[in-house]
């Protein structure tokens, strides 16, 4: 009797102790989930903010027609002119502000999303700064290549001048970059931190 007690006292000790795995793995999940979805926001602000540098030194002939192409005219975003399509299929008429807001939500949204997955794939390797400038671009590739047309919320990226082309490219690396220390930042900073 006394045996049969012990072996199925650690067969429980084993089980707590599978289910305390199992546990602390979903909460090291969410932690990188929410640290990346930060650090993407973060990273979306910096890389607007590099864009809309970059798009001021281009010579306004070759800015005039990439900008063109994309939104339909130069004072809207290409996610503003995405909210308005989306809207319109669902019936809404949305004001010019609402366009704007709309698409800062999904530009945000798509860095805070484009942040979380690159915190997922960084828990099964190095980090890198370089791993991290890859990324970046392919995560703007990805979205220009493949799912803008598939969208139709804008022209086809190949018919965009290279100026254009180009500004995405560079500040998609910061893009990159900057998720990679943001979330080094935060996993300094964070519960189980070392000092």
């Amino acid at each position: 009797m006394r045996g049969r007690r012990g072996g199925g006292g650690r067969r429980d000790r084993d089980a707590r102790t599978r289910r305390d795995e199992r546990d602390e793995d979903r909460e090291r999940l969410g932690r990188d989930l929410l640290a990346g979805a930060i650090a993407g926001g973060a990273a979306t602000w910096v890389t607007a903010r590099v864009a809309e540098r970059l798009r001021r030194r281009e010579r306004w002939t070759g800015r005039h027609r990439g900008e063109e192409r994309r939104a339909g005219s130069l004072d809207d975003s290409p996610y503003a002119a995405a909210a308005d399509r989306a809207a319109d299929r669902l019936g809404l008429i949305l004001s010019h502000r609402g366009q704007h807001a709309a698409g800062a939500a999904l530009h945000y949204g798509l860095g805070m999303t484009a942040g979380a997955a690159y915190a997922l794939l960084r828990r099964r390797g190095p980090h890198t700064l370089p791993r991290a400038l890859g990324y970046g671009p392919g995560a703007w590739l990805a979205v220009e290549e493949a799912l803008t047309p598939v969208l139709e919320r804008l022209p086809v990226p190949l018919a965009l001048p290279w100026q254009t082309r180009a500004r995405g490219l560079a500040g998609h690396a910061v893009f990159g970059t900057t998720l990679e220390l943001v979330l080094g930042l935060l996993e300094r900073q964070g519960p189980g931190a070392r000092d």
